[in-house]
């Protein structure tokens, strides 16, 4: 994993690099150019943290945020509760750090070995709540936040269907941004994005997640 920290302010990168410098690859990023390559360049492996006092107020900042597939978290170093959600943050990197590696199919009998985790319909691929990811076929992918919307909106859906419209209301967006999205998410999580068998459109009912196990048993 590597994490990439936006910031000019010394006392806050210092902090996160105590955090988290012995266990993924660290990058120091303080201007804004720099960062805009660094997001072009990320990988399915790269996460940011963001400086909010380094925003430029532009709308080719806010288009690259919008756009970006990378997780990038914001926050105000001089908020009093922003070293609280750094360490929960850390917390859920540090889960996704140490996922174990899945090749068999995932059976129910499984069940307190996946907890906290979504086993998708073809039992290879696992939506990692904590984590923000999906892991498939021993391979960990980071979904973005509005992937993460996405997945987290139709699993609590619990199969039932709904419309692009309503789907696009629930996450703040644009059907036409959603359609993006739904194209992102199946090529992460089917066999044959063209051809999906997990994140289905019916037609006259909406778009359905197909799930190997019930939501009961993995959300308490």
């Amino acid at each position: 994993m590597e994490l990439s920290v936006y910031t000019n302010n010394q006392f806050f990168y210092t902090y996160v690099r105590r955090l988290f410098g012995d266990r993924m690859k660290l990058t120091h990023i303080e201007d804004c150019h720099r960062f805009r390559e660094a997001i072009a360049q990320a990988t399915s492996r790269s996460v940011f943290l963001l400086d909010s006092n380094q925003i430029e107020n532009d709308t080719c900042f806010t288009r690259m945020m919008t756009e970006t597939k990378v997780p990038i978290m914001i926050v105000n170093p001089q908020e009093k509760d922003t070293l609280k959600k750094i360490m929960m943050w850390e917390q859920s990197i540090s889960g996704m750090l140490g996922v174990d590696i899945v090749e068999e199919p995932i059976m129910r009998s499984h069940a307190k070995e996946i907890d906290g985790a979504v086993v998708l319909g073809d039992k290879h691929t696992l939506f990692h709540i904590a984590n923000h990811s999906i892991q498939k076929q021993g391979e960990e992918q980071v979904l973005s936040t509005l992937e993460f919307k996405l997945l987290y909106h139709l699993v609590h859906q619990d199969e039932q269907p709904i419309s692009a419209q309503e789907l696009a209301d629930q996450l703040d967006t644009s059907e036409g941004v959603l359609y993006i999205y739904i194209k992102k998410v199946r090529e992460k999580i089917e066999a044959d994005p063209s051809h999906p068998t997990i994140l289905q459109h019916l037609r006259g009912r909406g778009y359905v997640l197909h799930q190997s196990r019930s939501m009961e048993s993995v959300i308490r």
